[in-house]
């Protein structure tokens, strides 16, 4: 696979080859991954959680074209092609990029741009130059969107703690603060923190800067590096804390008009001026106190130190014209497969009416209009999308002649996907300002479900649910991950649902009181539906 002319200490940039090879190259990356990054320019970097990521992948293209600028030509010699590392991690991201485009799993597409990269960078230089690129690589993992799970994760504490602290600072300054959950009171307005407030956009956004200025000032103690790659966390936090309390201010004398208009757009300009002004001021007062720990000046022959110079002056490595035309040709076989394994949208089961089999009243049980319950997404309704992945929605509630509240809802999703799929409630309650005191496996009388208890708006909320995906019940997001992946590598699109009943607990009311109206109501429920045939026919999509 590789042309022992094209190694790189024996290519001249006159020479007919190295042209035509980084061409053949560039034309498979652009095959593979030029739909990766429309896809990510439509969907997370227009989120607010992911808004960072066409930045840094500017800053990431910039860091190869820096990184292969400072390359000392007396290094060439180290630099040999390995063929076999360089196959077998290029045949790892490309099965990788087979899976992520064919089960629309964006984030698993995006991760494979780093085994791809490394790769071709062994089949050009290997081991030596994987090494001078190392740093570039370990970048490109910012631009892998973060699973919902493990963001949503983040965000309730790190609302929560912001609220607190931005509430105490307040009441110390002698405001007239108040704080529920994330809902700050300051009259004679509610300020919600909502998840582009959390700080994890921006906790993520300030490590990757944080590193890339470690990595361009090329400190030597490794201590010095450390901590302050440690103390971006509170940092960002801290900048984030200072842009709330900023906004609630502003909100507070000029009204929600101007804090809500182009000052709040600008309010990132609060937290990263702060932000940098930090790290700049940390990295000042260390360099201080580890002055004496740092390494002296290595002399210019050392060969572990790479001068600075122009790019005029440092060769560019060149991979194999051989090499770089097998790559486009598995580009492009990579590229079919993907389309060629996408579920076929035509297997999707054939969504019930769920409002024509939901009856309005049931037994002892009749629907009570107008009453207020938790959202099943995170957003408005609209396009189906991660934050809306409902095909159908029914939100009711019931009560009986005790006078006993049930708020019911049933969601349902006909083609479930890595990135559009059912919303659990721990997901969505925190989203709407309540927070979540205890979540536990529980067992209905015919499988598995979670309990959930939840406090906001001045109430305390018991809610029971479960998730259905395809035929199985199931309480793991990885697992329903995996069931998602394991049919949709067969070739099928399978469908989903979400069954959720609530209870706002009353005085003197224990959760095992409030547990068994619920279970009591879900047993009336399924009767009542089984009874019907319509019912029969929708049921087991749902039950």
């Amino acid at each position: 696979m590789i042309d022992q002319a094209a190694s790189p200490i024996a290519v001249q940039h006159g020479s007919r080859p190295w042209w035509l090879s980084r061409a053949l190259v560039l034309l498979a990356l652009a095959l593979l991954f030029g739909p990766t990054l429309v896809s990510l320019w439509q969907g997370p970097w227009q989120d607010d959680r992911h808004s960072h990521g066409s930045v840094l992948a500017l800053i990431a293209a910039w860091l190869f074209v820096h990184s292969l600028s400072r390359r000392d030509p007396d290094r060439l010699a180290l630099e040999r092609p390995e063929p076999v590392l360089g196959g077998l991690s290029l045949l790892l991201g490309l099965a990788l990029h087979v899976v992520g485009r064919s089960q629309s799993f964006l984030a698993l597409e995006t991760l494979s741009l780093i085994p791809v990269s490394a790769g071709l960078v062994l089949f050009m230089g290997g081991r030596p130059l994987l090494r001078s690129l190392a740093f570039c690589h370990v970048f490109m993992l910012f631009l892998v969107p973060l699973p919902d799970s493990m963001v949503d994760g983040l965000m309730q504490p790190m609302k929560l703690a912001v609220s607190w602290v931005v509430e105490h600072v307040l009441w110390m300054a002698g405001y007239p603060v108040a704080r529920s959950g994330v809902i700050l009171s300051l009259p004679p307005y509610q300020l919600l923190v909502a998840d582009a407030c959390s700080g994890v956009t921006s906790l993520f956004m300030l490590e990757a800067v944080g590193l890339l200025y470690l990595n361009l000032v090329h400190h030597t103690s490794a201590l010095r590096n450390v901590t302050l790659a440690l103390m971006i966390v509170p940092i960002s936090f801290t900048a984030n804390a200072i842009r709330i309390l900023v906004l609630a201010l502003v909100t507070h004398y000029y009204g929600d008009l101007v804090a809500g208009g182009l000052f709040h757009s600008l309010s990132g300009l609060i937290l990263f001026v702060p932000a940098l002004v930090l790290i700049i001021g940390l990295d000042g007062l260390l360099r201080r106190l580890a002055r004496s720990s740092d390494a002296p000046a290595v002399p210019d022959d050392d060969p572990d130190v790479l001068p600075p110079l122009s790019m005029g002056n440092s060769p560019w490595p060149v991979i194999g014209l051989q090499t770089a035309a097998l790559t486009l040709v598995l580009a492009v076989v990579v590229t079919g497969l993907g389309h060629w394994m996408t579920p076929d949208p035509a297997s999707a089961v054939r969504a019930p009416e769920l409002a024509s089999v939901v009856p309005k009243q049931f037994g002892k049980w009749t629907v009570v209009e107008n009453v207020h319950q938790i959202a099943l997404a995170t957003n408005d309704p609209g396009a189906k999308s991660k934050d809306q992945p409902y095909d159908q929605v029914v939100m009711r509630t019931y009560r009986n002649p005790a006078g006993q509240h049930v708020m019911m809802a049933l969601a349902y999703a006909g083609a479930q996907q890595q990135d559009v799929k059912i919303h659990r409630p721990e997901v969505c309650y925190p989203a709407q300002g309540f927070t979540v005191t205890s979540l536990q496996p529980m067992h209905f009388s015919d499988g598995p479900g979670v309990r959930m208890t939840t406090r906001g708006g001045g109430r305390e909320e018991l809610v029971l649910y479960w998730v259905r995906i395809d035929d199985t019940r199931t309480n793991s997001g990885f697992h329903a991950r995996w069931i998602i992946l394991r049919e949709g590598l067969k070739g099928r699109l399978i469908d989903g649902s979400l069954f959720r009943v609530s209870v706002a607990l009353q005085s003197g009311q224990s959760r095992e009181q409030a547990e068994q109206v619920l279970t009591t109501f879900v047993e009336d429920f399924h009767r009542a539906v089984a009874f019907t045939e319509a019912g029969r026919v929708a049921l087991p999509r749902f039950w």
